[in-house]
């Protein structure tokens, strides 16, 4: 969804199956994967890479879990300076946390944009099966433990962003 670096708007385009590539094993297995040269990786599919010319050598793979389920990968290519250390891996983790819960989010927000136009385009009584679904998963994120947590770290990077890109 998010791609920073060269190549982002091709990237986009691309769907990962489950059972390919190094995101494939970090989606079914929930582990954290960190390979320093990806072309020796026999869990590597290079079919993104061809199709772009660029093939990376370091990888971080870390999956993005919300209420113990995997909802996508965060990945990191080629880090510029030394190699993927437990310190990137921590970070990418708080990352993976925040992106979670701002997927998890959307998903809310997307429930109630479908309620709001069932509501306009047929007036009576509202969806009940939305509205149960809308309050189920608002629910969720409202009794998640680090839901404040993340919030209050949404912030401070939110403050963070606000310097550019440098900071």
């Amino acid at each position: 969804m998010v791609v920073r670096g060269g190549g982002g708007e091709d990237l986009k385009e691309f769907r990962i199956p489950l059972d390919q590539g190094l995101i494939g094993y970090c989606a079914v297995t929930g582990e954290v994967v960190l390979i320093e040269n990806a072309r020796e990786d026999e869990r590597w599919s290079n079919r993104i890479g061809e199709s772009l010319g660029y093939t990376p050598r370091s990888v971080l793979c870390v999956p993005m879990i919300v209420q113990d389920e995997v909802i996508g990968v965060l990945q990191l290519l080629d880090k510029t300076e030394g190699t993927y250390d437990s310190s990137d891996i921590a970070l990418a983790g708080h990352f993976s946390t925040l992106a979670g819960i701002a997927v998890q989010q959307m998903e809310v927000i997307d429930q109630l944009a479908l309620i709001v136009r069932r509501s306009l385009v047929t007036p009576g009584d509202p969806p009940s099966d939305g509205i149960e679904k809308l309050e189920e998963l608002a629910a969720g994120i409202a009794s998640s433990e680090s839901s404040e947590e993340m919030l209050e770290i949404a912030a401070i990077l939110n403050q963070i962003h606000q310097y550019g890109d440098n900071a």
